[in-house]
């Protein structure tokens, strides 16, 4: 069953979320086991056209949500992101932190696949006994997985509206938005709300 979506009111002129719930209920499969099934809902926590473009709100936003769900759509139509089982805070002397949960993931272009996006899904999870650069949060970016070369699977600058995306040794992934330099022009991020011990 795919999750329920709550996005709050918004007067946001035309918005329309990138995540459907088709989409959602994808992403639920590669959720950790009892994430999956002590979920109630998802609900759009920050997104820069009804928040603001500012990483420092996503991290005022995203300090206090466990187990978040980082979309972008880019220029080209593609969809991607990563899942984060750790709040989102900015962390002085730019330390990775995070749980080996963590796992990254590109839909491809919507409508690319016939199949749909049940056809065009692919997740990486973080490689056992891998690289632990699993989420890092500064001042002047976010990013999710790293390696020996520096290269992130998935950057996001300052401003919310440049990024990058690299083969990263964390979780083993290709690029995953339409080239390693990327535009945003949709960033969400979506907490999985639920029953959760913690």
């Amino acid at each position: 069953m795919d999750p329920t979506l709550h996005v709050p009111e918004t007067t946001a002129t035309g918005f329309e979320p990138v995540l459907t719930s088709a989409m959602a209920g994808l992403l639920a499969e590669s959720l950790p086991f009892e994430t999956r099934f002590a979920t109630t809902g998802w609900r759009l926590a920050f997104c820069p056209c009804v928040h603001g473009a500012s990483l420092g709100t996503l991290y005022r936003t995203g300090e206090d949500l466990k187990r978040t769900i980082l979309l972008i759509r880019d220029e080209e139509g593609h969809v991607f992101g990563g899942y984060a089982p750790m709040p989102w805070f900015a962390k002085p002397g730019r330390l990775y932190y995070g749980t080996d949960e963590a796992f990254v993931f590109s839909f491809g272009k919507p409508g690319a696949s016939e199949g749909g996006p049940e056809e065009s899904l692919r997740t990486f999870p973080a490689l056992p006994g891998g690289q632990t650069m699993f989420m890092f949060a500064g001042v002047d970016m976010l990013a999710m997985g790293g390696g020996s070369d520096a290269k992130a699977a998935l950057t996001v600058q300052s401003d919310l509206l440049r990024g990058t995306s690299h083969a990263a040794e964390t979780f083993a992934n290709p690029p995953l938005a339409s080239g390693e330099d990327f535009i945003v022009q949709q960033l969400e991020l979506w907490v999985v709300e639920g029953d959760f011990n913690d």
